[in-house]
């Protein structure tokens, strides 16, 4: 009987020491997700805030009064 307490004792051990190790595991993962999503975060922050810049830059608001009303009088048409 003290062979089947001990057995018993060291299973129950190493069950512990198993699922302590996975829990590590999983705990190593997910620090390792939240690192990289922070960093695609970043990332997508940066471009959003690009592409709102060069969108905003990229559009044709300051034209010469005089040009505009000769491309409404051409219909836009001057590259006929």
């Amino acid at each position: 009987m003290a062979c089947l307490a001990a057995a018993d004792d060291i299973y129950k051990d190493v069950e512990d020491e198993l699922e302590n190790a996975t829990q590590f595991v999983f705990a190593n993962q997910q620090a390792r997700q939240a690192e990289a999503s922070a960093r695609l975060n970043v990332i997508a922050s940066i471009g959003l805030m690009l592409s709102l810049v060069m969108g905003f830059l990229g559009m044709n608001i300051l034209i010469d009064p005089d040009e505009a009303s000769l491309r409404r009088a051409s219909g836009g048409l001057e590259a006929l």
